[in-house]
């Protein structure tokens, strides 16, 4: 089945149509419907771990 189909049968979810410029397109002038592009954001699963930098001085005093 074409996605414009699916897109009139409303068998299509919002994350779909946002990953796809024409279908989000379609989707606005058809139905009046603003769908945003997804935009990659960084995984929430990486701990995220600050750099940090050591620096050794043998010269104590």
């Amino acid at each position: 089945m074409s996605k414009v189909k699916r897109l009139l049968d409303g068998d299509i979810d919002e994350a779909e149509i946002a990953s796809d410029p024409i279908l989000a397109s379609l989707a606005e002038r058809i139905f009046g419907l603003n769908i945003e592009p997804i935009t990659p954001t960084k995984s929430s699963h990486e701990p995220e771990v600050p750099h940090v930098e050591v620096i050794y001085c043998s010269n104590f005093t």
